[in-house]
C-alpha cells in the first residue's frame, strides 16, 4: 500500500475501524520515506491504538501492540505504560496470569516512566490476589524507587504496606498452637523495607493476631485513650477473620487501611467528637461519596480498579464490625444502605470500566450479600467487556435480565438516573472549590494560594506534582515532559 492510499485508509474514525488487515498489513511492513513526511509516527500509532480501544475491538488492540513492539520499537518504549496499562488489565480479566505478569515486566523495571500507571498495575495484581508477583515486584521496584530522583517522600509506602502485610501473614501462618514465635526474626524481615514498628504497635499486633477472648470493654477504653494502636488490634482481627474467607493479608489489608484513612479524615472534617465506636465507624453518605468518586475520576490517572475495591471491600469491613459488636445495627443498616446507593450509582455512571473491576467476584462472597445478587452483578461486570458505550441508558437493554433478577440493587441503580445530588468531581471542580475557600478566609491577596487545612476530601491528591510522565494539564493531549514541562 502506498502512503496515498494509506491516507484515504486514514481519513476517518470508520475508515480505520473497518479496515484493520489493511492497517496492520500496511504498518507491519517497511514505511516508505515520504510517510514519515506526512505522518507524526507517535501520533498515528497512539490514534489508531486509541480508536480501536475506544471501540472494543480489544483483540485488535493486542494485535496492535505485538506488531508496535516488533516494528516500532522506539515508539513503544516512549509509551509502553499506556499499552501496557490495557494489556495487563486485559489478561487479569481473562485470568491469563503468564501473559499480564509479562506485560508488567516494563513497569516494574521502570517504575518511574509513570509511577501512577505503575501503581494502579500493581494494585490490579493485589485485588486479584496473585500475591507471588505482588511481592517479587516489591523486591525488584522498590530499591529503584527509593534511589530514583523522582522519588517523593510516601511513595514507597504503596509497595511497603503490602510486603509488611505479607511478612504479617507469613509470621501468622508459621506460628504454632503454643503462640510462639520469633519476634525480632520477624522485625528483622521488615528493616529491608525501612518498616519500623513502635514497641505500641508491635504490641497491639500481637495482641489482635494471638491472643483470644478479648473484652470490647477494655478495648472500648484503649479506642478513647489511643486510637491508633486500637485500630492496629481491630485491622489484624479482621486481616484473621478474612483469611477465613480465603483473602490474604495484604488484600484485606489495603481495604482495612483505606477506609481508616476515611474515617480519619472524615473525622477532621467534621470535628465529630468520638465518645464511642459508632461515632468514628457511622459514614457520612456525601463524604464517603466525595472520597470515592476522587479517586475514581482525577487525573493523572483515573483509577476505577482501586475505588471499586475500596467501596465493594467495606462492606466486608462493616459485616466484621457488626459481628464483633464494635457498632450498632443502626449504625450498620445505614452504613449498609449507603454502600448500596454508590455501588448503584458506580455501576451507572462508569458501565464500561466495570470489567476491570471484576476481580471482586473472585472473592468470597460476603456474607450479607445474597448468592443471587453476587451472581447477577458478575454478569454485568464480566458483560461490560463487550459494551460499546459508556452510557448507561444505552447499555441497559442487555444487562436486563441481571437488572430484573439482581434484587434490591436494582432498585438503587434506577434511582442513580435522577439522583443530582452527587456527581464525580474533575480536577477542576477540586481547584475551584479550593480556590474559592481561601479566597474566603484569607484577605491578604499574597495569601491566597496557601493550602487549607483539610479543605478537600483527599488532601493527597492535592499534593501531587504533574509528573514527567502524565497527561499535561493544558490539555493538549501530549505529556507534560513535551508540552509544557
Amino acid at each position: 500500500m502506498k502512503t496515498h492510499n494509506f491516507k484515504q485508509l486514514f481519513k476517518n474514525k470508520n475508515s480505520i475501524l473497518s479496515n484493520f488487515d489493511d492497517v496492520c498489513d500496511f504498518l507491519s511492513n517497511d514505511l516508505p520515506e515520504e510517510f514519515f513526511e506526512t505522518y507524526d509516527i507517535d501520533t498515528l500509532i497512539l490514534d489508531i491504538f486509541g480508536d480501536y480501544l475506544e471501540a472494543n475491538e480489544f483483540d485488535k488492540v493486542l494485535k496492535i501492540v505485538d506488531i508496535l513492539k516488533q516494528k516500532f520499537p522506539e515508539v513503544y518504549d516512549e509509551y509502553f505504560e499506556i499499552f501496557d496499562e490495557f494489556v495487563i488489565d486485559y489478561h487479569c480479566f481473562h485470568n491469563n496470569k503468564i501473559e499480564a505478569e509479562k506485560a508488567f515486566s516494563k513497569l516494574v523495571e521502570f517504575p518511574f516512566h509513570d509511577y501512577h500507571v505503575f501503581i494502579k498495575s500493581f494494585h490490579n495484581f493485589l485485588f486479584y490476589q496473585h500475591i507471588d508477583i505482588v511481592d517479587n515486584t516489591i523486591s525488584k521496584a522498590f530499591r529503584i524507587v527509593k534511589k530514583s530522583d523522582d522519588y517523593e517522600t510516601g511513595e514507597a509506602e504503596e509497595l511497603t504496606n503490602p510486603k509488611f502485610l505479607i511478612n504479617l501473614e507469613n509470621l501468622y501462618l508459621q506460628t504454632d498452637n503454643t503462640l510462639v514465635y520469633n519476634r525480632e526474626k520477624f522485625l528483622k524481615s521488615l528493616f529491608p523495607y525501612d518498616i519500623k514498628l513502635k514497641n505500641d504497635d508491635i504490641k497491639a499486633i500481637e495482641k489482635g493476631l494471638f491472643e483470644s477472648n478479648l473484652q470490647i470493654e477494655e478495648i472500648t477504653e484503649k479506642f478513647l485513650q489511643k486510637r491508633n494502636t486500637t485500630l492496629l488490634t481491630f485491622l489484624c482481627l479482621f486481616l484473621k477473620e478474612m483469611k477465613n474467607k480465603n483473602f490474604h493479608f495484604a488484600v484485606s489489608g489495603f481495604l482495612f487501611g483505606n477506609m481508616t484513612f476515611f474515617w480519619e479524615k472524615q473525622v477532621d472534617k467534621t470535628k465529630t467528637k468520638i465518645s464511642n465506636f459508632d461515632d468514628f465507624f457511622s459514614i457520612n453518605e456525601k463524604e464517603f461519596f466525595k472520597y470515592l468518586f476522587n479517586i475514581a475520576s482525577v487525573v493523572p490517572i483515573e483509577n476505577h480498579t482501586k475505588m471499586a475495591a475500596i467501596l465493594w471491600g467495606s462492606v466486608y469491613i462493616y459485616d466484621f464490625l457488626l459481628a464483633f459488636n464494635l457498632i450498632s445495627r443502626k449504625t450498620y443498616d445505614n452504613t449498609f444502605e449507603t454502600i448500596k446507593k454508590i455501588k448503584a450509582k458506580v455501576i451507572y455512571e462508569f458501565p464500561h470500566n466495570l470489567w476491570k473491576c471484576n476481580f471482586i467476584h473472585h472473592w468470597t462472597k460476603p456474607d450479607s450479600i445474597s448468592e443471587t445478587e453476587f451472581r447477577e452483578e458478575e454478569k454485568i461486570f464480566k458483560k461490560s467487556i463487550f459494551f460499546n458505550s459508556n452510557k448507561f441508558s444505552k447499555i441497559k437493554s442487555e444487562i436486563a435480565e441481571e437488572l430484573k433478577n439482581i434484587g434490591e440493587l436494582s432498585q438503587y441503580i434506577s434511582k442513580a438516573k435522577n439522583d443530582k445530588k452527587f456527581k464525580p468531581l474533575s480536577l477542576i471542580d477540586i481547584m475551584i472549590d479550593t480556590l474559592k475557600k481561601n479566597l474566603k478566609q484569607h484577605d491578604d491577596e499574597e495569601n491566597i494560594f496557601e493550602e487549607e487545612e483539610n479543605s478537600l476530601a483527599l488532601p493527597d491528591i492535592q499534593e501531587k506534582k504533574v509528573g514527567r510522565n502524565d497527561p499535561c494539564p493544558c490539555g493538549s493531549g501530549k505529556k507534560y515532559k513535551k508540552c509544557c514541562g
